[in-house]
C-alpha cells in the first residue's frame, strides 16, 4: 500500500529464500507501476533493456506484464509465483483472489496515516485474512489498527542486501511463507 513501503525488498527477499533456500524455481511478476524492477537490472545490469523479463540470483522477474501475459506466467512451470500489486490497479483484487499465500505490506508511517486510514476503511475485511506486514512499525498505529481493524501488523527485518539473506531474518522469512 504506497510507496517506500518496502514492498520490493520483502518479494525479492522471499523469492531468494524460496529460490535459494528451499530450492523451488520462482518467478516474481511486477505488477505495478513502480518501476522497481527495471530500476534493479539497471543497476545489477541483468538482462538488457529490451527485455521484458530477466534472471537475477536465481529468481525470474517480469515487469510491466498485461492481465494475458501475468496470466501466462502464472500457467508455467514455477513452483511459486509473487505478484508485487498494488491496490490502485484495477486488477488487484482478481489476482489477489487467486494467490494461495497473501500477504499486505502495508505503510504504517505517521506522515502517511491519512492514506492508511483510507485503504483500511475500504479493504479491512480483506485484510483481516491476510498476513500483514511493515517495514516500518511505529507503536500507536499499529495498536489502533488492531484495536480499530482487528488486523495484526508485524515488522519486515531491513535486508541490506536481498540477495543475501542475514541469517538472523531467515527465522522469520520462513514463518512467513509457511
Amino acid at each position: 500500500m504506497g510507496r517506500a513501503v518496502g514492498t520490493t525488498n520483502l518479494v525479492l527477499s522471499v523469492a531468494n529464500c524460496l529460490a535459494n533456500g528451499c530450492g523451488l524455481r520462482v518467478a516474481v511478476i511486477e505488477a505495478n507501476t513502480h518501476n522497481d524492477y527495471l530500476s534493479l537490472r539497471r543497476r545489477t545490469e541483468y538482462g538488457n533493456a529490451s527485455q521484458n523479463s530477466f534472471e537475477a540470483g536465481g529468481i525470474y522477474i517480469y515487469r510491466k506484464l498485461s492481465s494475458c501475459e501475468t496470466a501466462e506466467v502464472l500457467a508455467m512451470d514455477y513452483d511459486a509465483v509473487i505478484l508485487d500489486l498494488q491496490y490502485e490497479d484495477a486488477d488487484w483484487n482478481i489476482w489477489l483472489a487467486q494467490c494461495d499465500r497473501k500477504i499486505a505490506i502495508v505503510g504504517l508511517q505517521p506522515w502517511n496515516r491519512r492514506s492508511a486510514e483510507r485503504f483500511l476503511q475500504q479493504e479491512h475485511t480483506k485484510l483481516q485474512q491476510i498476513t500483514c506486514v511493515s517495514l516500518s512499525v511505529f507503536p500507536q498505529f499499529q495498536k489502533w489498527i488492531r484495536k480499530q481493524y482487528e488486523i495484526d501488523v508485524t515488522e519486515i527485518p531491513m535486508e541490506r542486501d536481498v540477495f543475501c539473506i542475514q541469517s538472523e531474518n531467515l527465522h522469520w522469512y520462513q514463518n512467513l511463507i509457511q
